[in-house]
């Protein structure tokens, strides 16, 4: 009996257990991302275009060119920042959730205006890097 359950299991949760699994596509293609207002880390913010061909940045500014058979976003109105943003997170709080020790996320009392996120937040979180690699350039605790 428990073969059996397990043949059906296996015969028809297949497709369920690994058709969620996210086959990783490299970043092909050219996209043309125009009229916006893109801040960048060194020329602070820009008005115009930002062409990016294989996953790359290859153009910027406003009077960079779109390449043929780009596929064209209008950003009008629209920010484009060079990194994502988490706007709340307990990166350089938590270490390692189960730990106790590691947790500076929660403070005793409704009012704590001593407290300064210089001496709770760990720069040197592994986490930190993890999520840099992953994109996320700024975070907000």
């Amino acid at each position: 009996m428990k073969i059996k359950f397990l043949i059906i299991l296996l015969v028809f949760g297949w497709g369920a257990i690994f058709g969620q699994v996210a086959k990783p596509t490299k970043g092909t293609g050219t996209f043309a991302l125009t009229n916006a207002s893109i801040q960048t880390v060194t020329k602070g913010l820009v008005q115009g275009t930002l062409v990016i061909q294989n996953g790359k940045i290859t153009a910027l500014g406003a009077n960079a060119a779109v390449p043929a058979g780009a596929q064209v976003i209008d950003c009008k109105g629209l920010t484009l920042y060079p990194g994502l943003i988490d706007g709340g997170t307990q990166l350089g709080l938590v270490e390692v959730s189960s730990v106790d020790v590691t947790n500076d996320s929660d403070e005793l009392g409704d009012l704590t205006p001593q407290i300064e996120a210089l001496t709770a937040v760990n720069p040197n979180a592994t986490a930190i890097p993890v999520t840099r690699v992953n994109g996320v350039t700024t975070v907000h605790c």
